[in-house]
């Protein structure tokens, strides 16, 4: 499990996990500013937590061991 995860990067995974795959428009909250989102979505890129495919973002294996976990 990943810790040190932020408010935002955190509620980007639990999205993720409870939709399976979204847009990034879908994926986005709109209260955030967009380059921040952007920026901590790309992090869990990064960290090989979230994989984009066909323009839609999804949990990789990473990610759905980090939900998973308690």
């Amino acid at each position: 499990m990943i810790k040190n995860l932020s408010p935002i990067q955190n509620d980007i995974l639990t999205r993720l996990k409870n939709a399976k795959t979204l847009r990034y428009g879908e994926l986005h909250k709109t209260d955030i500013p967009n380059d921040l989102f952007n920026y901590h979505l790309q992090h869990l890129v990064k960290l090989g937590m979230v994989e984009k495919d066909n323009g839609k973002y999804h949990l990789s294996a990473i990610g759905i061991k980090h939900v998973a976990d308690p």
